[in-house]
């Protein structure tokens, strides 16, 4: 194949079909009254369907938490979420990284494709993890359960978490939280809100810092780093084997939120955040688990005599485990000889030899700015989102968890991702009070993705290839989604109502990587488009719930994007 060759991995009946099924994503929901009973418990107003509704009207699976009830449970984080909500789950899969919302157990790879479910705030789709956000800065936070294509659009297939941030207020109040416990736990948090200019310019700041300590330290000695043996002899003798006690699972962060709202009339709203955070955790915690009895290879005779150290039998107890992680080699890096390992071959500069200092961890910083437009004309409600967000985050692990020095690079990785993305709703809704009432709405979104990685030392340094130690060319990712959505409501009678929501949207995605192969050559690009066309909702009550999902894609390799 030729440069400037295509590779189309796309069937063109599947086109075909995308283009013939591109009805609407369509959502039935029936609503009906609740009980005196329900209706005596605490209201708390949320915006799931992108419109403030009591919690107890919405017709769909939804859990949600005010503030004060955030507060009342020590609810910190979005793993403390997670613990208080049936269906939701989400871990630490790499410290504060990679973790995914799972909802309804749906869940693909922390590291590969597109989440099922997704992370919102204020209504505006969140790149990343959200593990690093603080709640103290939070009005609510609403968990919706089954898909959310229609209302939230991409990445939604079982879910959306959407983080709500505080109002400004008419009135001067505020809040400060003081927080101190075991483990180097301590918490300052306050947040303060009043008008300008009463009734019509208010604003509200709020700001947090948490620290958590740690529960375990790293056990790795001196002189006990070493290199595996089928590669003969310690490329590295020579250089420090010092031993390493430092913290693991330390977290700190600290949180900004500034927003001002200008009512220059009680039928027009301008609002304006900014939000910042800035992370800094240490290597996160894996405990080895070494001590092996049972299925052990004792006999030459058996299969698993070459290939398998044995397995455990019983319960699993973490007295008695510990840490060993080459830390040092990260924190103080290493230097591949001239000529790497076979001697040979010497073209790498020193430079390209050499796995520069890193501290392992996590360092990640974010801004976050968002500004909305709100006016009312004889009742029909016009509304207009814009959002930009930038998300810098380098981290770097010893992911082996053991004393092994990284020749081969597999496991000790030094990653960098820059994620700007920009966002654009408009919408324009009927009266709330009449009976056959409407909202209709366009949304814009694109995402920039660069993603770098170097290995320490890695197997190019060990081998003399290039670019040896430095980090490779850059995996580039760009989306951009369109979409078109509405949603119509019938009065059927006082009690009954029926509501239709759809959504089209049409995703673009183009990838480049930057790995190598042998010869040097970047890998081949790709451009992927998808198609979400069918989505559709009924619920009658609230035990039934069925929903259908279709998602039609298609890839293109470029040859033509090597550089």
């Amino acid at each position: 194949m030729t440069m400037g060759e295509r590779w189309v991995i796309r069937k063109v009946g599947l086109v075909s079909s995308a283009v013939v099924m591109s009805i609407v994503n369509a959502a039935l929901l029936l609503t009906f009254p609740i009980s005196a009973q329900a209706q005596a418990l605490e209201e708390i107003i949320v915006t799931a369907r992108k419109t403030e509704e009591s919690l107890q009207d919405v017709p769909i699976s939804i859990s949600a938490f005010s503030s004060q009830q955030m507060q009342d449970r020590g609810i910190r984080d979005n793993y403390d979420v997670a613990r208080f909500t049936p269906n939701f789950s989400t871990i630490q899969r790499v410290g504060r990284d990679t973790d995914r919302p799972i909802i309804r157990g749906m869940v693909n790879p922390g590291s590969r494709g597109e989440p099922n479910a997704s992370y919102f705030i204020d209504g505006t789709f969140v790149a990343r993890t959200i593990s690093t956000a603080t709640t103290q800065s939070m009005e609510r936070v609403e968990v919706l359960r089954g898909p959310q294509s229609a209302i939230f659009g991409r990445a939604t297939f079982s879910g959306a978490v959407n983080y709500v941030t505080r109002r400004p207020t008419n009135d001067y109040e505020g809040q400060l939280n003081v927080r101190a416990g075991s483990s180097e736990d301590k918490q300052l948090a306050a947040w303060f809100s009043g008008p300008f200019v009463e009734d019509k310019l208010l604003f509200l700041v709020s700001g947090a810092y948490e620290h958590y300590g740690h529960q375990w330290n790293n056990n790795l000695q001196p002189d006990t780093a070493f290199v595996n043996g089928f590669l003969g002899a310690d490329i590295f003798d020579g250089q420090s084997t010092e031993g390493d006690t430092s913290p693991l699972g330390q977290t700190e962060t600290l949180d900004f939120l500034a927003k001002l709202t200008y009512a220059p009339s009680d039928a027009t709203d301008f609002n304006f955040k900014w939000s910042y955070t800035d992370t800094d955790d240490s290597q996160y915690l894996t405990n080895i688990f070494d001590t092996l009895n049972c299925q052990l290879p004792n006999d030459p005779s058996e299969a698993w005599f070459e290939t398998s150290r044995g397995a455990y039998c019983g319960e699993y107890k973490i007295d008695g485990t510990e840490n060993r992680k080459n830390l040092p080699d990260l924190r103080n890096g290493l230097v591949v000889p001239q000529g790497g390992i076979t001697g040979t071959v010497d073209d790498l500069p020193l430079s390209q030899r050499t796995s520069d200092p890193v501290e392992p961890g996590l360092r990640r910083e974010t801004n976050r700015y968002l500004g909305e437009y709100f006016q009312d004309i004889y009742g029909w409600t016009s509304e207009l989102q814009a959002s930009y967000s930038t998300d810098f985050f380098d981290s770097a692990y010893d992911l082996d968890h053991q004393e092994v020095r990284a020749v081969w690079g597999l496991f000790a990785f030094n990653n960098v991702f820059d994620t700007t993305d920009y966002s654009f709703e408009y919408s324009i809704a009927s009266p709330v009070d009449n009976s056959i009432r409407g909202k209709l709405g366009v949304y814009v979104y694109r995402q920039e993705l660069i993603d770098m990685q170097r290995s320490v030392t890695g197997p190019l340094a060990a081998f003399d290839t290039s670019p040896g130690t430095d980090f490779q060319d850059p995996r580039t990712q760009n989306i951009d989604n369109q979409s078109v959505f509405g949603s119509a409501a019938f009065d059927l009678t006082e009690q009954w109502t029926l509501n239709l929501e759809a959504r089209y949207a049409v995703d673009d995605k183009d990838m480049h990587s930057g790995q190598r192969n042998q010869m040097n050559e970047s890998a081949p690009g790709y451009r992927c488009v998808e198609l979400f066309e069918l989505h559709a909702a009924h619920h009658a009550g609230v035990s039934a719930d069925r929903r259908l999902d279709g998602l039609f894609y298609g890839c293109e390799r470029d040859q033509a994007w090597r550089v």
